[in-house]
């Protein structure tokens, strides 16, 4: 059992009151201290039933004292020893710091340093303390904080100082980031810790703020809180008497100010990270963030704007790795690297791994200016200020354009994407992370690969593309980023259309819908289509209408002209103004003469099937002695058609003509010779074949239903049963005959 008590050589106490102290006193502490230690001791009394449980007091001389059952091997102690009741704490008369380390893993330690630690059974508490967290060649640093070490459970706590200094940020030399956290967790045991805020944890962020950041706003807050710029006096005065460190009450005298409004602003420097302050003995020492906010203040030195906030309510706000180093951030929505060139971060699943100097892995989206890169693997890196980009899924543009009020712009998304690409992002010169220097080149983008660019979007023609109709893009670079003229936007590359063109070169540029794609200029003898079985002639176009020409077309025997001939991967469409058939022979088959204006036109050519339909007026055909109302096919097995044939008084229904250059053949048709009578035609025939032979001028009608009356002639009132006539076409006459062995009384 622990036994404690006290050995007094000399004391003296006034008998009326209930009080004694001793100086140069000894105490033993069986079971927690190996030898008697020399202190001071006091006593306090107390009358009825309270009772003082913060006497007897003891403070140790020593601050080298070895307490039993608080150092163990993960754990070294070196400081006093103080008694307040039953309760021991870590103070000695000198005043100093009790320092206690803690081992960690990864060879890591943590060191913290107070003027009081509560030591209990199994936890150690200080109220304030300084902390260095080491691991590896760099740590973590904090002047005051308040600290709780469960010994048994090797848990450490660290929370935000609730005092003059809870707004003081942890500092870190490997990130060379200090950040805001209401609370540290870290099981010694374990390869990591956890950062968080503890109270709104939805709304309040951490901020991670590089150690080059500056900010204006926040120095010119500083003339606004004070009336004055404590910060610019302050290392103005550093400057002047060639040294970091000076006393308060010296600079009071030097600026001619009320000392103890100098001792209110350097406590408020000292919150801001800009100084360190002892308020007791005014003692004031300018650090690094005070000479850079006011260096870039005047414009004598490079900053960043790296400041990047982290709100996560289901967890913690960043996680240390001890074993490799790496800060994983989380609760990111964005953050800037470069505000004036408008370059910031879209972390995916607003994660990021922080690493040496700053140095940041990510998935997601970058803005640089109007340019936006979405991919994996990226990583900043700081001291180069660019962007290694190793997987770009797709690179996509912004580009200004007219808003509804006069005299304003709007950023409107090109909805084309490049994409399968790799390069770097190089954000500014290292030396003008700031952008201070305006270089108008930046941000540049330099591909190590080519890109790919394809026409399946939803807004090119209703996404009817698939991604056989692409642009490739040979390695390029991207500078003026944050230019929004259209014209910095174009590249050089090859177009590939899945077979309905060749491929051929151009220039792929923002087009007047604000589309990326190009209009080629064609050579004179056109482009072959579809594997050769057609050319196009003039120029092709791509943009959100989709891929088209004007001109002509040329396909078998046929020239067709249209100002929008719509190309698909398996057909044309067109309104076109006028088309024209050749009669001509083409490997043994013949094509009649035709020409149309005003028609509407679908061509399979896959299939070699072209549809070409009168829309207002017909097919003029065989030098104008006929008409063709409906719809002709052209293939390469002929001329076919679904429609009413007029030719010299007569007129064929069918949905089965076949037309040759000399000949015409309809099946199932209905025919007609008209009389002077339009109501009553000379010869009326339903579900007959008709062949007109141009040559002779005469057309053959033959019944195809056995057995049935299909030849009537109702100018004349007179109906048949014989199934065959012939029409003279010139003649304008009508003969037929039965075959021998019927009667003709039967006909």
């Amino acid at each position: 059992p622990n036994e404690v008590y006290c050995d007094l050589s000399n004391y003296n106490f006034q008998v009326d009151k209930p009080f004694l102290s001793a100086s140069n006193v000894r105490m033993t502490f069986k079971g927690k201290i190996a030898e008697p230690v020399s202190g001071e001791f006091e006593y306090r009394g107390s009358s009825g039933k309270t009772k003082n449980t913060s006497y007897p007091r003891f403070v140790s001389y020593q601050e080298d004292i070895d307490i039993k059952g608080i150092a163990e091997e993960k754990l070294s102690y070196k400081g006093g020893v103080g008694l307040r009741g039953d309760r021991i704490y870590s103070t000695s008369m000198m005043g100093g710091n009790t320092i206690i380390e803690i081992k960690g893993s990864q060879n890591s330690r943590l060191k913290v340093m107070s003027k009081s630690f509560q030591l209990q059974d199994s936890v150690i508490i200080a109220k304030r303390a300084a902390m260095i967290l080491y691991h590896g060649k760099d740590s973590i640093y904090n002047p005051a904080v308040k600290f709780r070490y469960q010994t048994r459970a090797h848990q450490v706590t660290i929370l935000k100082d609730e005092g003059t200094y809870k707004t003081l940020p942890f500092s870190s030399s490997h990130f060379k980031t200090d950040f805001t956290a209401d609370m540290i967790k870290w099981n010694i045991d374990s390869d990591s810790l956890d950062i968080s805020i503890l109270s709104a944890k939805n709304k309040v962020p951490i901020k991670f703020e590089s150690q080059e950041y500056y900010n204006d706003k926040k120095f010119e807050s500083l003339v606004a809180l004070y009336g004055f710029n404590p910060l610019f006096m302050a290392v103005g005065h550093a400057r002047k008497i060639k040294s970091n460190s000076f006393y308060a009450s010296d600079l009071a005298k030097k600026v001619n100010q009320n000392p103890e409004k100098i001792m209110g602003a350097m406590r408020g420097l000292m919150k801001d990270g800009f100084v360190d302050f002892n308020g007791q003995s005014g003692l004031v020492t300018i650090k690094r963030k005070g000479y850079h906010y006011v260096l870039s203040r005047q414009d004598r030195k490079d900053f960043d704007n790296i400041l990047i906030p982290s709100i996560s309510p289901a967890a913690p706000n960043a996680t240390l790795s001890l074993s490799r180093n790496e800060f994983v951030i989380r609760g990111i929505e964005k953050f800037y690297l470069s505000e004036l060139l408008d370059v910031y971060i879209h972390p995916r699943k607003r994660e990021i791994e922080m690493l040496e100097n700053r140095a940041i892995k990510f998935n997601g989206r970058i803005n640089a200016g109007n340019f936006q890169f979405i991919g994996e693997q990226f990583r900043f890196n700081y001291d180069s200020f660019l962007i290694r980009l190793p997987k770009i899924d797709s690179i996509t543009f912004n580009i200004d354009v007219p808003g509804e009020e006069s005299g304003t712009d709007v950023k409107l998304g090109i909805s084309n994407q490049l994409r399968e690409t790799a390069g770097v992002l190089y954000v500014n010169k290292p030396n003008n992370k700031s952008a201070r220097r305006m270089y108008p080149e930046y941000p540049i983008f330099k591909a190590d690969v080519g890109a790919v660019v394809y026409f399946d979007g939803s807004d090119i023609l209703d996404g009817v593309y698939d991604k056989s109709i692409y642009f490739t893009i040979p390695a390029f670079e991207l500078d003026s980023a944050s230019s929004s003229d259209p014209n910095v936007i174009k590249f050089k590359g090859v177009f590939t259309s899945g077979g309905i063109f060749p491929d051929f070169e151009e220039e792929l540029v923002i087009m007047p819908d604000n589309s990326l794609g190009f209009d080629h200029k064609l050579p004179y003898v056109g482009f072959k289509t579809y594997n050769g079985t057609g050319t196009v002639y003039n120029r092709i176009t791509m943009d959100k209408k989709g891929l088209r020409s004007s001109g002509k077309v040329d396909f078998l025997t046929s020239t067709l002209f249209s100002d929008d001939f719509v190309y698909f991967t398996d057909s044309v469409t067109t309104d076109g103004e006028s088309a024209e058939i050749k009669p001509k022979t083409l490997e043994e088959v013949s094509y009649p003469m035709a020409s149309i204006n005003n028609y509407r036109m679908l061509w399979f050519p896959k299939t070699d099937s072209m549809y070409i339909t009168s829309k207002e007026e017909p097919f003029q055909m065989y030098e104008n002695t006929a008409t063709l109302g409906g719809t002709a096919l052209l293939t390469t097995s002929g001329f076919y058609a679904d429609g009413s044939l007029f030719t010299r008084g007569s007129e064929s229904v069918s949905e089965n003509f076949q037309m040759k250059e000399r000949a015409i053949a309809a099946r199932n048709a209905f025919f007609k010779v008209q009389s002077s009578d339009p109501e009553k035609p000379s010869l009326a025939a339903q579900g007959v074949s008709v062949d007109f032979n141009l040559e002779t001028n005469l057309a053959d009608i033959k019944s195809e239903q056995d057995g049935r009356s299909v030849l009537d002639f109702p100018f004349t009132q007179v109906r048949t049963s014989i199934g065959e006539a012939r029409w003279d076409l010139e003649k304008k006459i009508i003969s037929m005959s039965k075959p021998e062995d019927v009667d003709i009384d039967q006909s």
